[in-house]
C-alpha cells in the first residue's frame, strides 16, 4: 500500500498513515530481475553476464519459467 497514490490520499484526508517497514530481499551476488534483457525472437533472456537462458516449463499459476545450463 506504500504508494504515492494512497500516501497523497492520506495527507488530504488528514489520515496519519502508519507503513510497516520492507526489509530489502536483494541478495548480494545475485543479479536484480530488471537488469535481465529480453530476446522476443529466439524466446530466451540475457543475464546480465551474458549468460542465456531459456524457457524451461510453464507453473501452476501461468507463468513461463526461464532457466540457465548450470554448467
Amino acid at each position: 500500500y506504500f504508494t504515492p497514490h494512497i500516501c497523497k490520499g492520506l495527507v488530504e484526508r488528514n489520515i496519519y498513515g502508519v507503513i510497516g517497514y520492507r526489509r530489502p530481499n536483494h541478495k548480494d551476488g545475485f543479479f536484480y530481475k530488471r537488469e535481465y534483457e529480453y530476446d522476443a525472437q529466439a524466446d530466451v533472456y540475457r543475464c546480465p553476464n551474458g549468460q542465456l537462458l531459456a524457457y524451461s516449463t510453464t507453473n501452476r499459476l501461468g507463468y513461463r519459467e526461464y532457466k540457465s545450463d548450470a554448467k
